[in-house]
């Protein structure tokens, strides 16, 4: 039996919203925007939900968008780190942690845990995949969800991606134009990205090595802006890519917040 848990990376503050009401909250349709996306994963195959949120916001999230909207799937809430890197880093280990060798659900040790158990029989599992999401995608399809199921569970590392429509231009420090790359070879990546959960496990171990011997401008100049990378440069997996759709758009504009506004009443007449 193969089990998926979803990490849903919610410690971002949104600066580029220009509003003091981190875009993960900020509501469509009365409700925060976290909700639409914990409830595509929550209406999934997923077995079990771990959010991660600023360590301020624990408490918050688990009274005003977990209990008050009936959220059965998350099994806990952890506070996030630093870097996106980071807070991907304290999901996986809430993973880890979370469990016995009977993979229940340990006794809440702070405000954040929630006391559920697994309903999986940890006897009858052979797989963990980890799908790590951005809670601030709450257009996130269940195509695109089963597409990454099917997916990780084939190849062990997989990221959704949509084609590039426009010419894309590499330049230089002055704007200059370097060189042009093939439009054909460019995906724009989305989430979520999914991973068997030992191989991703391991090549978060090795980053963190890694980064243990770099300077603080080594370890900026790595850009490590996605858990894909983490893999690409820490393991010897490839990672396939699986086309999503345009729509699974990031808010991360006040525009956005309509466009997504939008998706999710269109979607929502259409099932």
């Amino acid at each position: 039996m193969k089990k998926h848990i979803a990490i849903i990376l919610a410690a971002g503050k949104g600066t580029r919203m220009k509003s003091n009401i981190p875009k993960q909250y900020m509501t469509i349709e009365e409700k925060p925007v976290i909700y639409y996306t914990i409830k595509a994963f929550e209406e999934s195959y997923i077995d079990e939900i771990i959010l991660v949120t600023g360590k301020d916001d624990i408490e918050y999230v688990k009274k005003e968008i977990v209990d008050k909207y009936h959220l059965q799937k998350v099994t806990k809430i952890v506070g996030g780190g630093a870097n996106r890197y980071d807070s991907v880093n304290a999901g996986i280990n809430a993973i880890n942690s979370s469990y016995d060798t009977d993979c229940k659900l340990s006794e809440p040790t702070s405000a954040g845990n929630i006391n559920r158990q697994s309903t999986t029989d940890s006897s009858a599992i052979d797989k963990i995949y980890v799908h790590i999401h951005d809670g601030a995608r709450p257009c996130i399809s269940q195509e695109e969800l089963n597409d990454m199921r099917d997916n990780v569970e084939l190849y062990n590392a997989c990221i959704l991606a949509v084609k590039v429509k426009d010419t894309i231009k590499i330049a230089d420090s002055n704007n200059n134009v370097l060189n042009t790359p093939k439009r054909d070879t460019l995906w724009a990546v989305h989430t979520p990205q999914s991973f068997e959960l030992s191989l991703i496990k391991t090549a978060y171990q090795n980053m963190y090595k890694a980064l243990l011997n770099m300077t603080p401008e080594q370890e900026k100049a790595a850009n490590i802006t996605d858990d894909a990378m983490v893999i690409e440069k820490y393991s010897d997996i490839s990672v396939k890519i699986v086309e999503g759709k345009y729509t699974n758009i990031k808010i991360t504009t006040p525009e956005d917040l309509e466009t997504a506004k939008n998706y999710l009443k269109q979607s929502t007449k259409n099932s």
